[in-house]
């Protein structure tokens, strides 16, 4: 194997040939180099005798890479949605690789420079050698989305005691909390209307004291936004 962070092998153990001869040997001896790089090396040995006569053999040396890339992941990443929608698009990041030898493949999925969608998104990063080992990372990006209105609550007409429903639907990060207006001000819960605080405002019997413009504000952790206004116009005393 490769020397630890390093794309050749220093210290190579390479035994010992036998060489024999009708008088005598004076000397074996190789071209060996200190450090055998990545791959096959030959090392030629020469035995020499007392007469100056020689012989030579050859020796293969491979060197393999079994030390698995360095990866390195940044932080999870939090932004915002774009303006007037749910997704963040264009995001960037950096992830960096390193090799003894060589690195061949890096590959991030979702890649740098993609819309991600709301909520968290985990990105995989895999890295891979000149000599196929591998090695992996991965972080997330979380998109939080401000609430936006896809939906604005309708004007109506209704005869008195009749009832009527106003009602709205938003985009954004959950959880999305409501709060009814009539003519600005807060509307709560009782024996005729329900649903102050939800998505569907509720009046059971409409009174001509109800009459008016009713807008809802819808909120998360990250804003909040106020519907148009919708004119409910009661018919009758």
């Amino acid at each position: 194997n490769t020397d630890p962070g390093q794309c050749f092998a220093s210290g190579v153990s390479l035994g010992t040939p036998v060489a024999s001869d009708n008088c005598g040997v004076t000397g074996i001896t190789n071209d060996a180099p200190p450090q055998f790089p990545m791959g096959m090396t030959v090392v030629t040995w020469t035995a020499t005798d007392t007469s100056g006569n020689s012989a030579t053999c050859s020796q293969h040396v491979t060197v393999i890479d079994a030390e698995p890339p360095s990866i390195t992941c940044p932080a999870n990443i939090v932004v915002s949605a774009d303006p007037s929608g749910c997704n963040k698009s264009n995001v960037t990041y950096a992830v960096t690789a390193s090799d003894n030898c060589a690195v061949a493949a890096l590959v991030s999925t979702p890649p740098s420079g993609s819309t991600f969608g709301e909520g968290s998104t985990v990105v995989s990063c895999v890295t891979r050698d000149t000599s196929g080992n591998t090695n992996t990372c991965s972080f997330t990006v979380t998109v939080q989305a401000p609430p936006i209105i896809t939906f604005q609550p309708t004007n109506q007409t209704r005869n008195a005691n009749a009832p009527v429903t106003f009602s709205v639907e938003a985009a954004g990060t959950q959880p999305l909390s409501y709060q009814w207006r009539s003519n600005g001000t807060n509307l709560v819960d009782d024996l005729r209307i329900g649903g102050s605080a939800t998505a569907t405002l509720r009046i059971s019997d409409v009174l001509a004291r109800d009459a008016g413009t009713y807008s809802v504000v819808v909120s998360n952790s990250f804003g909040s936004v106020t519907s148009t206004g919708a004119v409910l116009t009661v018919i009758g005393t």
